[in-house]
């Protein structure tokens, strides 16, 4: 067992008085009779027009998981719904049919049909469930919840679980006890001898009171495009990793818990590394984007970047350049100026992507821990040499960045040249660190950004607010695979200790993604 890797317990003390003090008496009243609700609910389902979600036992699920968009609506007095819905349900369906009377389904079932026109609201009432007028009010409040915004992308139901953490849940005060999460997905699609492979990794941390005090790093590869996978590596006390690749070399970059350095693997093959663990003086690392360009690799490190020449011997630390610190520049009277907000009682850079924006210029892209705010990136130019950061003066190096309070990857498409992230979305006021919300944002120039499509919210039937404090969707990796995109998720579900713990890593897909990137907002931020 290593010592308590040094991080900030007030700032997450601040954070856990945030997030439970968002909490009114009057959120607390609403869970409750939610959860009531669902416990009679059994399997009742509930449309409302134009929506292409239902809320079937318990859960927001979409009416036709392979078109997102097709919803439920009225014709006069009749209600129509997909008739995918139906076939899920068990009720005959015409073939070629694309849509079910809502009476038809009532009849099939057994269920009451319950109409609410003036809401926009159908009710399939399964036998005994005593719904009432009280019970439509909050449903019909449920559909129009504008802190869950409508998903219209076909994702959820891609999900796989790689990773599963053995303490979920089970953990009466987690201050007081060491219990096992999941941190820190990494993905990387390799390409080697006319085959394709999808490396993972991602730690499985003792953690207490937000601190991590050991951790391992593990490492699976697949060669049938993610259908199975075989664990390759263990990586003891290796923690906040990332891929990146030189020359057809895998590399894993990751901190070093037991000797306070960065650790850098060389794959010879996938069971196979070389390992140097090297004290840059500067910080840690964290799986983001790594930017292999111009002859040189560059990587983003704790308060500066580091770089080499891609030739290099790269576990030497004479092959590497560091940078100078971006403390003097991003300061909190920086950020106070930059974005006029009037306070940030806890300020922090940290986690940058460094890319090459269409200027020809290589940016880092930092997330900032700017809480009660939220919504923001840093920015820094770096010379092409490594040596230096410069601030980005038409910029204030500051950006309005589709983001909460927590980490984010940026990678270019190689195909539209549009730089891509996976962000959560803050919709809880005064909730900056919300990550139950999911979001694929874009940017054509590095600088201006956008929400594209709403990708994962929570499913079950809640208080929003509630809500925030136990699901998160955070610290996404992805890469580029083809027309699709694959993301590697720390997601805290079902009944985690905190929101911020990882009960399960998780991977997606969204197919034909280049589709969403429309350049027009979504509403509802």
């Amino acid at each position: 067992m290593t010592e308590p890797c040094k991080t900030y317990p007030s700032l997450y003390e601040e954070k856990l008085q945030t997030a439970t003090g968002g909490i009114t008496p009057a959120d607390r009243e609403d869970e409750y009779f939610v959860r009531d609700l669902v416990r009679r609910m059994g399997n009742s389902a509930v449309f409302s027009d134009g929506a292409a979600v239902a809320l079937f036992r318990g859960e927001r699920v979409p009416l036709d998981s392979a078109d997102y968009t097709r919803a439920a609506h009225r014709d006069g007095d009749t209600w129509l719904l997909p008739s995918a819905f139906s076939a899920r349900l068990g009720a005959p369906v015409p073939t070629g049919a694309q849509e079910t009377d809502a009476a038809d389904l009532a009849r099939a079932t057994g269920c009451a049909l319950i109409s609410d026109p003036s809401r926009g609201l159908c009710i399939l009432a399964a036998p005994a469930c005593g719904f009432d007028a009280r019970d439509r009010d909050r449903f019909f409040r449920f559909f129009h919840e504008p802190l869950i915004p409508d998903v219209r992308v076909p994702v959820a139901e891609t999900r796989q679980v790689i990773a599963e953490a053995p303490d979920r849940g089970t953990v009466t005060d987690w201050r007081e006890t060491v219990y096992t999460t999941c941190y820190s997905p990494a993905i990387h699609l390799h390409r080697a001898e006319g085959k394709k492979q999808l490396w993972v990794a991602n730690e499985y941390s003792q953690v207490k009171n937000w601190r991590e005090i050991d951790t391992v790093t593990v490492l699976r590869v697949s060669d049938d495009d993610g259908q199975s996978w075989r664990e390759t590596v263990r990586l003891p006390h290796i923690r906040w990793g990332g891929f990146f690749e030189v020359g057809g070399t895998v590399y894993f970059s990751g901190t070093s818990g037991e000797r306070h350095a960065v650790a850098i693997h060389r794959f010879r093959s996938e069971t196979e590394y070389d390992a140097a663990y090297i004290d840059f003086g500067c910080g840690w690392t964290s799986p983001n984007n790594v930017l292999v360009d111009g002859g040189r690799v560059y990587q983003a490190l704790g308060t500066a970047a580091i770089s080499a020449p891609v030739g290099a011997d790269l576990l030497l630390r004479e092959s590497w350049t560091v940078s100078s610190s971006l403390s003097p520049l991003l300061t909190r009277e920086w950020f106070l100026s930059a974005s006029g907000e009037e306070t940030a009682p806890r300020f922090t850079v940290m986690e940058g992507n460094i890319l090459r924006a269409p200027d020809g210029k290589i940016y880092n892209v930092m997330r900032t821990e700017t809480q009660p705010n939220s919504g923001y990136a840093a920015i820094l130019e770096l010379t092409p040499d490594g040596k230096r950061y410069l601030p980005v003066q038409s910029r204030n190096s500051l950006l309005h960045f589709p983001t909460a309070v927590s980490k984010f990857v940026i990678r270019q498409d190689p195909v539209s040249g549009e730089y891509l992230s996976l962000t959560s979305i803050q919709t809880v006021k005064g909730f900056g660190d919300q990550r139950s919300v999911l979001a694929l944002v874009h940017s054509r120039d590095l600088f201006r950004w956008e929400i594209a499509e709403y990708l994962l919210t929570d499913r079950a039937l809640m208080n929003p607010v509630c809500s925030a404090q136990l699901h998160s969707f955070q610290y996404v990796d992805f890469v580029i695979d083809g027309d699709d995109i694959r993301m590697l998720v720390r997601e805290a579900a079902g009944n985690p200790n905190i929101w911020h713990d990882g009960t399960h890593i998780t991977l997606y897909r969204i197919a034909g993604f280049r589709r969403y990137l429309t350049g027009a907002e979504r509403s509802g931020t």
